[in-house]
């Protein structure tokens, strides 16, 4: 079954669109830890710094990560519904991962220099 429906152009496409999201749905079991159960030693992120060293961190260390996160957010009384903000990192993917765990949902915080050349 397609995932959407033969239609001849963009705007009608748009329009009709709609995400099948369950009422319970947690992004972050499916982008690492089903990964980090199946294969903890795959690659998940290669960040490569702008001086060429690079920093592999693979979906186990991910999950290890995110999870340590998640309880530290849990310990200080964020819950289902809350928001949490982060700074633009690769540090976020971990906080994407797991804050979604947590139940909350996120906000990007802004850097001062992205603030400053967005007015």
């Amino acid at each position: 079954m397609p995932v959407l429906p033969r239609l001849n152009n963009y705007d009608d496409i748009y329009r009709q669109f709609r995400w099948q999201v369950p009422a319970r749905y947690n992004i972050g079991v499916d982008v690492c830890d089903r990964w980090a159960a199946q294969e903890p030693d795959r690659l998940a992120i290669l960040h490569v710094h702008p001086d060429g060293r690079e920093d592999a961190i693979s979906f186990g260390v991910l999950r290890e990560t995110s999870n340590r996160l998640a309880n530290v957010l849990r310990a200080h009384g964020v819950a289902r519904g809350d928001r949490v903000a982060r700074q633009q990192c690769v540090r976020r993917l971990v906080a994407s991962a797991k804050a979604h765990d947590a139940g909350a949902s996120q906000l990007a915080a802004l850097a001062p220099r992205q603030r400053d050349a967005e007015q």
